[in-house]
């Protein structure tokens, strides 16, 4: 996909020269001198160019841009459930809404980041493995159509394999009320995803898919269903360290 005002990555460009962006994004920038100093910097969509926040970043005003990556619009959680008994506090709440700026400035996974930046799904032995059931509550509500996947945004993956053992789209059909449950992802017939580490790890889904899952819609019934939510499973696999166990920083309802 190519990169917005056509800037392609990889390719150099002057810092000033970029206009007002409708949502923020993420610059990995080069610094002024030759000692190849680089900075992820994340830019809010108010501001109407680059200088002021590669300045703001290295004093300098000649910076150049280097990388913008661009991703599609994504809804973000807007709750979470971990399954845990009702009246503890619920850790999954860390999953909800957009990746905070710390998660954002991480730039790899070979160590596990601070608590505070994501839910670590785990288990004792002899309870149910782990899940997080997210809501997707958009203004308007998104159908399967105007959707393309579900993401899980991964900071660290820790060492159980598979990470995830399954992965269900819930649907409202068209004029309905009752939630449908359609597995997308089952890690014992399905080919494992490619795992994004700090970033999304994809889970893609259309009308006709869903209908081959499931035979409680057609296709064109899928197609018009509003996506309510999704439930991830993962491994229940009791660990002896926590460093055994992937940390979840968001799960997002990916837009067409």
């Amino acid at each position: 996909m190519q990169s917005p005002s056509g800037i392609k990555p990889g390719h150099m460009q002057p810092a000033c020269s970029l206009g007002r962006r409708d949502r923020p994004m993420i610059a990995t920038v080069a610094g002024p001198s030759d000692c190849g100093v680089h900075t992820t910097i994340l830019l809010p969509a108010s501001w109407t160019s680059l200088s002021q926040a590669l300045n703001s970043e290295t004093g300098k005003a000649h910076v150049a841009l280097l990388y913008i990556p661009t991703e599609p619009p994504v809804l973000w959680a807007t709750s979470a459930d971990s399954g845990q008994q009702k009246g503890s506090s619920d850790p999954a709440f860390k999953v909800v809404g957009a990746p905070i700026k710390q998660v954002l400035r991480l730039t790899s996974c070979n160590e596990r980041p601070s608590a505070a930046l994501g839910y670590s799904p785990s288990t004792k032995k002899g309870a149910p493995a782990p899940i997080v059931a997210v809501g997707f509550e958009g203004n308007p509500a998104k159908t399967v159509a105007e959707t393309q996947s579900v993401g899980i945004y991964f900071v660290y993956l820790g060492a159980l394999n598979p990470i995830i053992t399954r992965v269900t789209l819930l649907v409202v059909p068209r004029g309905g009320t009752a939630k449908v449950a359609v597995p997308i992802f089952v890690a014992t017939t399905d080919p494992a995803p490619a795992y994004n580490c700090p970033g999304l790890t994809y889970f893609t889904f259309s009308a006709s898919f869903l209908a081959s899952r499931s035979s409680a819609l057609t296709a064109a019934g899928f197609s018009t269903a509003t996506v309510v939510g999704a439930q991830f499973d993962f491994n229940g696999t009791p660990v002896d360290t926590i460093d055994r166990l992937a940390v979840v920083a968001a799960v997002g309802l990916i837009l067409a």
